[in-house]
């Protein structure tokens, strides 16, 4: 199935769950995630069912000085 990630058209597992997605990526540290411009609280990220057509983004955080 596909959905938009990062603002590409991407092809995922059918019924993937967010946190598998961003496993899969190999994200290091810590991440915030939005589907369908809505914020994903980082204890509800293994609930989240994606679906056709959602647009995700995945933002990894980085510390700086």
């Amino acid at each position: 199935m596909k959905i938009i990630l990062n603002g590409k058209s991407t092809e995922i597992r059918d019924n993937e769950v967010l946190g598998g997605l961003i496993d899969r990526l190999k994200i290091d540290g810590p991440v915030a995630a939005q589907v369908n411009e809505k914020i994903i609280k980082k204890d509800h990220i293994a609930q989240v069912i994606l679906r056709p057509d959602d647009v995700v983004e995945i933002f990894g955080m980085m510390g700086g000085g």
